[in-house]
Formats: structure tokens, C-alpha cells, sequence
């Protein structure tokens, strides 16, 4: 019997920088829920590409979606010390300054930091440029 599947497909349609006026590419997030989440988390990340492929083609109507340019892997229900939890930044709010308050420890020592996976595309905080001062 296969199981019910839970997806939310969002679509980012690229921002421009009000300072640099640099574009970023367009973007595509599969969110997975529910029990099939948990049943997701099991797959490899070819798999997960596969079914993600799938589930485009059919919702186009295409039979032939083109690949994407890169793509991430993630595994918050594995994940130890989020869980899947996630960060929104309104516009107008200094992301920089307001996550590296959020990064300091509430007491005693913080936790270990747990390996960074990369892909061509992702960035660890550690690689940013410094905050600039307010």
C-alpha cells in the first residue's frame, strides 16, 4: 500500500540586491510532511531528486522537465539540534546582526557545531563576510 504523499512545492522567483542590483537564480523548495517525511528521510538523495522530478513532470503536464542547475539534501527530522526548525528575516531587519545574536549561547557553553555538508551552491556562516558594523 503506498502512502499518502504531503508535499509543498514553493516557488522563489529570484530577488535583486537594492544595493548591488545583483540578481539571484530562480529557486524551487520541496517540503515534505507528515508521516511520508519521516518514510523520505530514508531515501538516498538521488531518489528524492527522482520523485521530485516526477512530481513536477506531472504537475506540468510536460512529460520532460529540465534538470536543475544544483540541488541540497536536507534531513531535519535527523537533524539533532533543529529538527527542521528554520529562520524567516523580514525585509528592513539586519539578517546579519539578528542571526549572529540568535548564534550566542543562552548559557554555559554551546553546543559543538556538527559537520556542514556543502554543495556547490551553499555557503557556512564561517565563509560570509563579517557583519558590517551598525
Amino acid at each position: 500500500q503506498e502512502q499518502q504523499r504531503n508535499y509543498l512545492i514553493v516557488v522563489n522567483p529570484g530577488t535583486v540586491d537594492p544595493v548591488t542590483g545583483e540578481r539571484s537564480l530562480p529557486m524551487l523548495t520541496f517540503w515534505f510532511g507528515g508521516d511520508f517525511a519521516k518514510h523520505v528521510e530514508e531515501w538516498t538523495d538521488e531518489g528524492i531528486m527522482k520523485d521530485c522530478m516526477e512530481t513536477l513532470e506531472t504537475i506540468c503536464g510536460t512529460g520532460e522537465v529540465p534538470p536543475p542547475l544544483d540541488y541540497a539534501v536536507t534531513r531535519w527530522g535527523k537533524e539533532t539540534y533543529s529538527r527542521g526548525a528554520f529562520v524567516y528575516v523580514p525585509p528592513g531587519v539586519d539578517s546579519d546582526r539578528e542571526l549572529q545574536t540568535m548564534s550566542e549561547p543562552v548559557f554555559g557553553e554551546p553546543l559543538p557545531k556538527p559537520p556542514v555538508r556543502k554543495t556547490r551552491s551553499s555557503v557556512k556562516l564561517e565563509d560570509r563576510p563579517p557583519p558590517k558594523p551598525s
